[in-house]
């Protein structure tokens, strides 16, 4: 998997925004132990009234039913601690049991554990990193499996805590063909001779509550530089749009993804961090923004 690190601006929106996300997401995780359709309140900024806010319902995860003895022996030891006992045996459970292989639960602790372990390692190491981006790639998994249950939630809290070198989507002079292969518009000019248009590509989920903070956002960006700039939403849960997740390489949500008018990607944004990231990819692929 090729990652390029974004710059210092690319790490300060992804800090913020997990500074954002966390205590946010594990609210609506303590709220499903409550019937659901509940309603929270937004953490506002001073000066700026609380609004109330309906949380849609939410799936409950089902407990894992499965004949693997291995899975039991994983929990057991992800209780104490034990991250690489752990990661043996949920693996070893997904080889016993292949439903295991579509269980949100199993894909969360495995991701769960193999980031811990990866926690644990010299920074920076070959080992390292592929621990971690095994990790995340499980957490993604949980995620699509979950379809907005409290484990799929509890993995995109899980991915928006890890390195931002491991939750970048991916960059580079490569990434037009990537487009061009989803079926993204790149230099042919359209009907008319027109000329393409910079893309801001929007991958979110109705579940996500940090995409819901966007959604205004996004709404008034789309007023003010419709003109100038295509934008094209993926809801992650539909399967329809897999493989340009994938391909992208997407972690959590809500990700923005800015391409110039050549479809490369040149910056993004992960998570809700107020209009700090839009503003920041609009200069990226139109210069200076609008006052």
């Amino acid at each position: 998997m090729k990652l390029l690190r974004g710059g210092i601006k690319d790490k300060l929106v992804v800090v913020a925004a997990v500074a954002v996300l966390i205590p946010m997401q594990s609210a609506v995780l303590n709220s499903l132990a409550a019937p659901p359709a509940k309603t929270v309140t937004n953490t506002a900024k001073p000066g700026m009234a609380k609004a109330p806010v309906k949380v849609a319902t939410i799936a409950l995860s089902k407990p894992v039913q499965t004949t693997s003895p291995s899975y039991a022996r994983g929990k057991a030891a992800l209780a104490v601690k034990n991250y690489k006992e752990a990661a043996k045996h949920f693996q070893a459970a997904m080889v016993e049991d292949k439903t295991l292989l579509t269980s949100c639960e199993c894909r969360l602790n495995l991701g769960k554990s193999l980031c811990k372990i990866a926690a644990g390692m010299p920074k920076g190491c070959p080992d390292q990193v592929k621990t971690y981006r095994k990790g995340a790639s499980e957490l993604r998994k949980a995620i699509r499996v979950g379809r907005g249950s409290k484990n799929a939630i509890e993995a995109n809290i899980a991915l928006m805590s890890l390195p931002h070198q491991y939750i970048a989507p991916k960059m580079g002079d490569d990434t037009p063909m990537i487009a061009m292969a989803n079926g993204i518009r790149g230099l042919d000019r359209g009907i008319g001779g027109e000329m393409p248009k910079p893309k801001i590509l929007e991958f979110y989920a109705s579940w996500c509550e940090p995409c819901k903070q966007l959604k205004p956002l996004m709404e008034k960006v789309k007023n003010e530089y419709g003109d100038q700039v295509e934008f094209l939403s993926y809801n992650v849960d539909d399967p329809e749009v897999e493989k340009v997740v994938e391909d992208y390489e997407v972690s959590p949500i809500p990700t923005l993804i800015f391409l110039n008018n050549s479809n490369q990607v040149v910056t993004y944004s992960i998570g809700y961090s107020g209009d700090v990231g839009l503003k920041r990819g609009l200069k990226k692929i139109l210069g200076a923004p609008k006052s």
